[in-house]
């Protein structure tokens, strides 16, 4: 039996949307060389772990209930505390910025926000297919290579950017990097850059591996004997 030539193109139509919607990956671990060194990020639709050997320390993001825990493991301690607490902290730090210094941040660039700007196809990153995109601030500009199979949850670039300049400086409430479709697996750094340690630079990100298992809710638990301590703007993901 023929079906009519419709039919076949709205079934042919319902494969491919199926097809995308069943290879969209929203909970995966992805390893990954940084300015720390060797890090790991876990991501699951509604929160981020960032694990850091080299500090022996990770944060948590729950991003539902809008909380950061940061976790020091070489004093099994922790702390916790509202994302929008510590963007509030940190625009304090900012306000009390002389109107001098002010202005000359303003003439340097680094108040203005980021410009996102599409490029086209990507390379091959940790085996998945990527979209490049150049992504400029005031302190330098840099090429990232995002997978769109990796899906990434609500809230999770502004997490990322929680310090960016522009929104400290009350210019943007959320991140530009929002336009960006899917996990970022490669930046690479293409103006001002440094090397921080040898062997090491602070131009870039590399994504090595990515582990599609689900991760378990586990994951972002505060360790059992881990003891409750005060928030310090000094801990951080970096």
């Amino acid at each position: 039996m023929k079906f009519p030539r419709a039919l076949r193109s709205l079934a042919l139509i319902a494969l491919l949307f199926c097809s995308t919607a069943a290879f969209a990956i929203e909970s995966y671990t992805i390893h990954l060389n940084s300015v720390n060194g060797a890090a790991t990020r876990y991501v699951s639709p509604h929160a981020v772990r960032y694990v850091v050997p080299a500090k022996n320390q990770d944060m948590i993001f729950l991003l539902g209930q809008d909380t950061v825990i940061h976790l020091d493991h070489s004093s099994r301690s922790y702390s916790e505390v509202k994302l929008a607490d510590v963007r509030r902290l940190m625009a304090g730090r900012m306000a009390a910025v002389s109107p001098q210094q002010r202005a000359m941040m303003h003439q340097m660039g680094l108040d203005a926000p980021p410009t996102v700007t599409k490029l086209g196809p990507g390379e091959m990153v940790a085996g998945y297919a990527t979209e490049r995109y150049l992504v400029k601030t005031g302190l330098m500009q840099m090429e990232v290579f995002a997978a769109p199979q990796l899906q990434v949850p609500s809230g999770y670039y502004d997490v990322l950017g929680i310090g960016a300049m522009d929104r400290l400086l009350g210019s943007e409430q959320r991140s530009q990097l929002n336009s960006i479709a899917g996990c970022v697996l490669k930046q690479v750094a293409t103006g001002r850059s440094r090397t921080t340690m040898p062997g090491r630079t602070d131009d870039g990100e590399l994504v090595t591996a990515v582990d599609v298992s689900p991760v378990p809710a586990s994951q972002f638990a505060i360790p059992p004997g881990y003891k409750k301590r005060e928030f310090q703007m000094t801990a951080g993901r970096d």
